[in-house]
Parts: C-alpha cells; sequence; structure tokens
C-alpha cells in the first residue's frame, strides 16, 4: 500500500475499525513506512489524551440560569428600545 491510500484510514486503524486483511496490509506498510509509523503514533497519543478529557454535563440549574438571564437582557434591551422610539 502507499502512504496516499493509508493516511486516510489511520484513525480506522487506530480505532480497530478496519476488517483484518486491510488491518494486515497497513500494517505492514507501517513496517516499511515510519513516517505513516509516526503519524500512527502521534494519532493513539491524541486518541488516549482525548479519551481522558472528562464530559461534565452542566448542573441542574445552567438551563434556569441561563434562560433567566436571556429573558433579563431581552427585557432590559425591549424597554431601551420603547424609550428610543
Amino acid at each position: 500500500m502507499t502512504c496516499r491510500k493509508v493516511v486516510p484510514l489511520i484513525d480506522d486503524f487506530a480505532d480497530g475499525a478496519l476488517d483484518e486483511s486491510l488491518s494486515e496490509k497497513i500494517q505492514k506498510h507501517f513496517s516499511a513506512c515510519s513516517k505513516c509509523e509516526c503519524q500512527l503514533d502521534e494519532t493513539r497519543r491524541l486518541k488516549t489524551l482525548l479519551g481522558r478529557l472528562v464530559n461534565s454535563e452542566p448542573g441542574s440549574q445552567y438551563f434556569h440560569v441561563a434562560t433567566e438571564l436571556i429573558l433579563t437582557r431581552v427585557s432590559a434591551e425591549s424597554q431601551i428600545q420603547k424609550r428610543v422610539h
């Protein structure tokens, strides 16, 4: 396989999402191409780092507070518009 064919598949390869036959061909390419192998290593490191990020949900009051702030702002702007016209 060529770099041109391998590079777009690196992400899927790192995820183990490719069939065995294609994975073997790509693995052979990595053995012969340090540039693509380096890209695979970087992809794996990035996936590891991204996996460590905490995906937090907003607290129970978040949407209530945000809605109140928006409504207050809209009301204030509405009052200003009434004074101007």
